[in-house]
C-alpha cells in the first residue's frame, strides 16, 4: 500500500515538473520574440485615439489650405514656392474625391480661354491675386497655348486622389501671401515659401510634373505671362474673380492681336 502511494506521488511530482518546464519554455520564447512580433491590438489602435486614417491625417497636417468644390471634391494645397532664379511660382496640392460616387472633374477648371481649351482637360482656370500690387496672375503656358499645370484629369473614384500643380509668374519678392482661386472651389489665402536657390540650368530644366523647373515640354518655349491689373478699390476676392473673370480673359486675345 505504501509502495503504491509512493509511486503515485512521484508521478504527480514528475507531471508538475514537466508542466512548469513547458510554461517556462513558452515564456522564454515569448520574451525572445517580442522585438519582432508586435502586439496586434496595439498596432491596430491609432496613436492618441485619433480615428482618422493615417493618409488623411498626413494630408490634413501638411495642407496650408483646403478648398471645397462640388460633389465632394477637395483641393488641399500643400506648397507654394517661389523660384528665385527663373521668377515663377509653383503651387502644389492634392485633389481628392471625398464623395460617395465617381466624380467627373468640371470643365470649368480649364478656364474659358479658347486657345487653352484646345489642349484638353487641365487646371488652367486657376489664378492667384497679389493684394499688395493689385495684380492677378494666370497659369503660365507655352507658345502652343499648353498650360503649365496638371493635365489629363477626367474622373476620380470615391476616396481617390491625384497630385496637382500649377505654375504662375512670380509676384514681387516682397509679396508673401496671395489669394488662390480655382473655379467652382472655395477661395483661400496661401503663403509663399522662398524656395531653395537653384542654378540657371536647373531652373530651365523641364520636369513635366512641376516638381523642379518649369513644366515645359521638350523644345517648347514659354509664352509671355498673363498679368492683369485689378484696380485700386478694395474688393473681396470672390466678388473680384466673378466680376472680372470673363472680361479679363476676353481682353487677352485683343491685346495679342494689337
Amino acid at each position: 500500500m505504501r509502495r503504491r502511494d509512493t509511486t503515485e506521488h512521484r508521478r504527480c511530482l514528475s507531471a508538475v515538473g514537466l508542466t512548469v518546464g513547458l510554461a517556462l519554455a513558452v515564456a522564454g520564447c515569448s520574451d525572445s520574440g517580442s522585438s519582432t512580433l508586435p502586439d496586434r491590438a496595439a498596432a491596430a489602435t491609432p496613436q492618441g485615439g485619433d480615428s482618422l486614417p493615417r493618409s488623411q491625417q498626413e494630408r490634413t497636417a501638411a495642407a496650408q489650405a483646403e478648398l471645397a468644390g462640388r460633389n465632394g471634391l477637395i483641393l488641399a494645397i500643400t506648397a507654394a514656392e517661389r523660384d528665385r532664379a527663373a521668377s515663377y511660382l509653383t503651387v502644389r496640392g492634392t485633389l481628392t474625391n471625398n464623395g460617395p460616387k465617381t466624380t467627373a472633374l468640371p470643365a470649368e477648371l480649364r478656364g474659358n480661354e479658347t486657345d487653352v481649351l484646345r489642349s484638353g482637360s487641365s487646371l488652367a482656370g486657376t489664378t492667384v491675386v497679389d493684394f499688395k500690387t493689385r495684380k492677378r496672375y494666370y497659369v503660365l503656358r507655352d507658345t502652343d497655348h499648353r498650360p503649365l499645370t496638371t493635365t489629363g484629369l477626367s474622373t476620380l473614384e470615391p476616396g481617390e486622389n491625384a497630385r496637382a500643380f500649377m505654375q504662375f509668374p512670380a509676384p514681387p519678392p516682397s509679396t508673401s501671401t496671395v489669394g488662390f482661386h480655382l473655379p467652382l472651389f472655395d477661395t483661400a489665402n496661401i503663403t509663399i515659401a522662398p524656395g531653395a536657390p537653384r542654378s540657371a540650368d536647373s531652373a530651365r530644366a523641364g520636369s513635366g510634373t512641376g516638381s523642379s523647373g518649369l513644366a515645359l515640354r521638350t523644345e517648347a518655349a514659354l509664352a509671355p505671362p498673363k498679368i492683369f491689373d485689378i484696380g485700386s478699390d478694395p474688393v473681396d476676392i470672390t466678388q473680384l474673380i466673378s466680376d472680372q473673370d470673363g472680361a479679363e480673359r476676353q481682353q487677352a486675345p485683343e491685346k495679342e492681336e494689337q
